[in-house]
């Protein structure tokens, strides 16, 4: 009997040492995602937007994969009756991701809509020309 009780205490024990590991990867992963987000300031290429809009989305799935390990920890934290961890990081990292998206999104469908009206204007100066050369 004695021996059973051992087990279920060495049991709890690593049970909330697991608790205590997925914490500090959470924090240390919101870590790496604010500097990530932190890096989109020095993103000033114009022909490399689109891959601004792929890493910005990859940013966003990586904090919902975040989001779900918090919830799985706080749930793990009930069973525990420990105090559940808040991450305040999660909301400022998702308000930060947002003006990014969106001027990045933007300037993707407006240089998507330039490469048209550009194209559009020389096809439309080349038959032009051809129609010139034509009278002449």
């Amino acid at each position: 009997m004695r021996c059973g009780v051992q087990l279920v205490e060495k049991m709890k024990e690593n049970g909330e040492k697991l608790v205590h590991q997925k914490r500090d990867k959470i924090v240390i992963e919101l870590y790496k995602l604010k500097q990530r987000v932190d890096e989109f300031t020095d993103y000033d290429e114009l022909d490399m937007v689109f891959q601004y809009v792929l890493d910005v989305r990859s940013v966003q799935k990586r904090l919902a994969d975040v989001q779900d390990q918090i919830a799985w920890l706080n749930k793990e934290e009930e069973l525990y009756k420990f105090k559940l961890t808040q991450f305040p990081e999660v909301e400022e990292i998702t308000t930060s991701i947002d003006p990014y998206m969106r001027l990045f999104q933007v300037v993707s469908k407006w240089q998507r809509s330039e490469k048209k009206y550009v194209s559009a204007a020389f096809v439309v100066h080349f038959v032009i020309i051809s129609l010139l050369r034509l009278l002449v």
